[in-house]
């Protein structure tokens, strides 16, 4: 789960602006492709036009409900977009990234309880899906149980040991509960499994600092800079 963009202006007043559909783009199937491309492409606001032609003409498709609650979800639209995920999933029970969409609203609507109750319930019906677990992290740092999301990291890990949104966030759990020495550990593992990314390096440099291993942390913050010279945490160091 990650967090939306805020809305432009431009998005906000979506529903007043017109976007040119090729020739015959009234079946709701040609709507939902070109919405889905739009939504790919990063033009929210065109896909939200797209998207809810696409809905109101084909109000049984569980994934044009999808694809709306994303774009709502994207402009920052949060009643919106948990109301398109929830309606989503109510036409269609294995529509999964409906369901960790309405977990990620929930939170940001400030209801991580009310997440929490969807998580377990996910929990319960795919325990064997990484997704699943890390999303049921996320809603235990909403909560402020960080031991409980690093336990649900954990489980993401053991089925996907390479998940960087996993490994990365973990990291910053344990050092929440200072535990460097585990995050040290962690980060590292972070920064061998994924080496191009800028982050996975400034997390290693970030705990170094903390556990007062300067020269790690040098080296550590060079690399994050050789990859993204614009990243700024990097240049802190």
């Amino acid at each position: 789960m990650t967090s939306p963009r805020r809305s432009s202006a431009r998005q906000r007043s979506s529903a007043n602006l017109r976007v040119e559909v090729p020739p015959g783009a009234d079946d709701p199937i040609a709507l939902l492709s070109a919405g889905r491309a739009r939504l790919a492409a990063g033009e929210t606001v065109n896909a939200l036009l797209l998207l809810r032609r696409a809905c109101a003409g084909a109000p049984d498709n569980a994934e044009a409900h999808f694809l709306l609650g994303a774009a709502h979800h994207r402009a920052n639209e949060l009643p919106a977009a948990l109301a398109a995920f929830d309606r989503a999933v109510a036409l269609d029970a294995s529509q999964l990234q409906a369901s960790l969409g309405a977990l990620a609203v929930l939170c940001q609507l400030g209801r991580a309880s009310d997440a929490s109750v969807r998580a377990e319930a996910l929990l319960a019906r795919h325990p064997d899906d990484p997704q699943v677990q890390y999303n049921a992290a996320l809603v235990c740092e909403a909560q402020g149980q960080h031991e409980a999301a690093v336990e649900r990291y954990d489980a993401a890990l053991t089925l996907q040991p390479d998940n960087y949104s996993a490994l990365l966030n973990r990291g910053a759990a344990l050092a929440r509960l200072g535990r460097f020495d585990a995050a040290y550990a962690n980060n590292v593992r972070l920064g061998a499994t994924h080496p191009d990314r800028a982050e996975s390096h400034y997390n290693v440099a970030e705990v170094c600092l903390a556990l007062c291993r300067y020269d790690e942390a040098l080296v550590a913050s060079e690399r994050a800079l050789a990859l993204a010279p614009e990243y700024p945490p990097a240049h802190r160091e």
